[in-house]
């Protein structure tokens, strides 16, 4: 798996936006995350609320990293906002990204934590008031920056994935500005159907939600015929956002025979490649 060059800032939960009571009081105490029960500082119940926090989130969203590379972001910064509620509850307020595609990964992440969470019905210690010991529910943010090591820029509009009907062909276009775009094909020129922020945007709308088989590991992106073989392109299927892993294969199909012939597990070797000319739109 691909590492990100960093993410997330140390200054953590330090930003507190707010903290909402019954109290008159504006002094609380903090959240503990579970597994820090036993701290008794405040200082060190704040580190160990960081790095649970922090180490969770950072998890979940290292398993989108492939889809990053594949969709063209090769850095992108983001703000979270949340609130711990006064019954432990963790709630996401607000995402502000720099790429809408990174904003949606970054929704993910944090609903991915959550759920762990609450499947391990973990649920952190609400702050409480100080002066009245009423629970405080607290709202604050942390920036979450990554940049990929291996950065690549892509120049050119490229197909990313394919949907069918049986009778329509529907191609799923990234721009070099991280713009989703889907346009029919199958006739004289292709016919421009719309710009989608993210993939979970495609996966929510109709005619595509009913298409998109997520079931489906590979996806045939282009495919060229020579008499009795055929030359296909496929790559992972992007709509398998959590299972994703960046790689393109090309394969050889004579009869029922599938041969692979090449396989790249980069984006920036497969652009240097003769097969790359094949997914790309002007």
């Amino acid at each position: 798996m691909k590492q990100i060059f960093s993410i997330l800032s140390i200054l953590f939960f330090l930003n507190l936006v707010s903290a909402q009571s019954t109290s008159n009081s504006n002094e609380f105490t903090l959240a503990i995350f579970p597994g820090c029960e036993k701290m008794k500082e405040r200082e060190d119940q704040f580190t160990c609320l960081q790095k649970g926090l922090t180490s969770n989130y950072t998890r979940h969203l290292q398993k989108y990293i492939d889809s990053f590379e594949y969709l063209n972001i090769g850095e992108a910064a983001a703000n979270v906002k949340f609130t711990i509620h006064t019954d432990g509850r963790l709630e996401l307020k607000q995402v502000d990204a720099s790429n809408s595609i990174y904003k949606e990964y970054t929704i993910l992440a944090f609903i991915d934590m959550v759920n762990e969470l609450d499947e391990k019905k973990l649920k952190l210690i609400p702050s409480k008031s100080t002066k009245d010991g009423l629970p405080v529910a607290v709202t604050s943010s942390f920036p979450v920056n990554f940049k990929l090591h291996d950065e690549f820029e892509e120049t050119e509009n490229r197909v990313i994935s394919i949907l069918n009907d049986g009778n329509t062909t529907y191609e799923v276009i990234l721009t070099p500005k991280n713009d989703i775009k889907i346009y029919e094909v199958g006739g004289i020129k292709p016919f421009y159907l719309g710009k989608y922020n993210s993939i979970q945007e495609i996966k929510n709308t109709l005619p595509y939600k009913n298409l998109i088989q997520e079931k489906d590991e590979l996806v045939t992106l282009a495919q060229s015929d020579f008499q009795d073989v055929k030359i296909i392109l496929q790559s992972k299927n992007i709509f398998h956002q959590a299972e994703f892993n960046t790689f393109f294969i090309v394969s050889e199909v004579k009869r029922k025979r599938i041969k692979q012939l090449r396989k790249y597990t980069s984006l920036k070797d497969f652009v240097n490649s003769p097969y790359y000319k094949w997914i790309v739109r002007d």
